[in-house]
């Protein structure tokens, strides 16, 4: 799973990557990476909690949806 723009975009902030951060027990240039390679540690439960609390998206507009042929 990875996230959607919208919220790679939202979450993209020193004070929300911090915060993503403490949840995940990683620093936050972790957090810094898994942003840029859209990395699937970001729809961890702890990571996900923090994204809807300080973003307002729904889970439906924070994860990607693959859609295969």
């Amino acid at each position: 799973m990875a996230l959607t723009n919208e919220a790679l975009e939202k979450i993209n902030q020193p004070s929300i990557r911090m915060k993503i951060a403490l949840a995940l027990g990683v620093t936050e240039q972790s957090v810094i990476k898994a942003i840029k390679v859209n990395s699937d540690v970001l729809t961890k439960f702890a990571a996900m909690k923090v994204i809807k609390k300080e973003t307002g998206l729904t889970e439906s507009q924070i994860i990607a949806v693959a859609i295969s042929a």
